[in-house]
């Protein structure tokens, strides 16, 4: 197989890291970028088990990503970074939303043209109180809070870059 490479946001959190051992262990060549913030508790045990991932500690839209992004140095990118809590993003609306709105369009503005494809990391909580389970993908979205809405927020985006850009991506609507 052909030595493909992959940036994974948020790669040292719970997600982003058993994501990025999986990738490793496929024959990718992974990096992590993750600014440290919810990283995993046992993060000197990880980094032992996978010597072979590079672990960035920085901001997913750093000048030192982007600048790599500019080098066409990953093929794919795994958007896990984000600041998950609901009560968190309530309490502070707009400092979320800039890391996780404008940053993000910062990453994905620093990939047109620079990768294959963008996989991003969004939420069930895009559907609100969903009535519906398992929550097919056409139900309507209903955010309840500023997290569930930059996350449909970012989704949305992504369908704009796709059609401006010849963007390839994807959102992911994880469930817990």
């Amino acid at each position: 197989m052909k030595n493909k490479n992959a940036l994974v946001t948020g790669g040292c959190g719970f997600i982003g890291s058993n994501l990025a051992e999986k990738l490793s262990d496929e024959g990718f060549k992974v990096t992590v970028v993750d600014n440290m913030s919810s990283a995993r508790k046992d993060l000197d045990e990880f980094m032992k088990r996978n010597s072979d991932i590079e672990i960035i500690p920085a901001c997913f839209s750093s000048d030192q990503i982007l600048s790599r992004l500019s080098k066409k140095e990953f093929d794919f990118i795994f958007h896990n970074a984000a600041v998950p809590r609901v009560s968190y993003s309530v309490e502070n609306p707009a400092l979320t939303t800039d890391i996780n709105v404008s940053k993000t369009a910062r990453l994905m503005e620093g990939c047109i043209g620079n990768i294959k494809r963008f996989i991003f990391a969004s939420s069930s909580s895009v559907y609100g109180g969903a009535d519906v389970l398992p929550t097919p993908i056409s139900h309507a979205k209903d955010p309840k809070s500023p997290y569930a809405w930059q996350k449909s927020a970012i989704e949305d985006l992504i369908d704009v870059f796709c059609q401006l850009y010849e963007f390839d991506a994807i959102s992911l609507r994880y469930f817990n």
